[in-house]
C-alpha cells in the first residue's frame, strides 16, 4: 500500500464536490423510478437464501 500526497487527495475531494454539484439532487420519486429500473444480478456464492431474505427485510423496514 502506497500514501497520495496530502495535494493529490485535496484536488480528487474538489472535484467529487464539483460532480456532486453538477449532478444536483433527486426527488424520492426519481430515486424510487431509478432504483425500479435498474438490473438485479445473482447474489454471490457465499450470499446464503437466509442471508439475502434477512437483508432484504431489512431494508424494506428502512423504506417504511
Amino acid at each position: 500500500m502506497k500514501s497520495i500526497p496530502k495535494q493529490e487527495t485535496n484536488l480528487q475531494q474538489l472535484g467529487f464536490a464539483s460532480l456532486l454539484q453538477k449532478l444536483g439532487t433527486a426527488s424520492p420519486t426519481e430515486i424510487e423510478i431509478a432504483l425500479a429500473e435498474r438490473e438485479t444480478d445473482e447474489p454471490e456464492e457465499e450470499l446464503t437464501p437466509e442471508i439475502v431474505v434477512n437483508f432484504s427485510k431489512k431494508n424494506k423496514a428502512r423504506k417504511k
